[in-house]
């Protein structure tokens, strides 16, 4: 069986810290779970023991989510441009954007993450996989301000 993965693409244009990334990547997980759980009670929880009546209920999306949550939840994290983003956005894939409130680093209803539905690795669209891996921007470490009593003055 081909390997199951589930693919974020970080919204590099809006140049947050590591730290916001990995808060954004964890909103994308959040809003993927709730969309596959709203599913499965909707459609009452059908039995598993007979895959052919779930699968069913579901298009193909489906029945890969429940094989990724049976593996190993194999996750790649890319990056897009602005304009690569935009392209994605349109996407037949079926995918989730986070969109972020703006509390802090970024302007408000800034789309900070897309998060595409488990694929398989032979199918994924090139669109995807020509994105580069994530890496993070080298952010200044921060500095400590001298207070009065660590002055050095006499």
């Amino acid at each position: 069986m081909d390997e199951i993965i589930v693919y974020y693409v970080v919204n590099y244009s809006l140049k947050m810290t590591g730290g916001k990334v990995a808060a954004q990547t964890a909103h994308a997980t959040q809003l993927l779970m709730q969309d596959y759980l709203e599913l499965a009670m909707h459609n009452r929880f059908p039995s598993r023991q007979n895959p052919k009546e779930f699968y069913s209920m579901y298009d193909e999306y489906w029945e890969l989510f429940d094989d990724w949550l049976d593996s190993n939840y194999k996750k790649v994290i890319l990056s897009a441009n602005q304009s690569q983003w935009e392209y994605l956005k349109k996407s037949k894939q079926k995918h989730l954007i986070v969109v972020d409130m703006g509390l802090n680093e970024i302007k408000p209803n800034s789309e900070t993450v897309m998060v595409f539905y488990p694929m398989e690795k032979s199918t994924v669209p090139k669109q995807i996989a020509k994105l580069q891996t994530y890496k993070c921007p080298a952010n200044k470490e921060p500095t400590a301000e001298k207070s009065n009593s660590e002055s050095t003055e006499s």
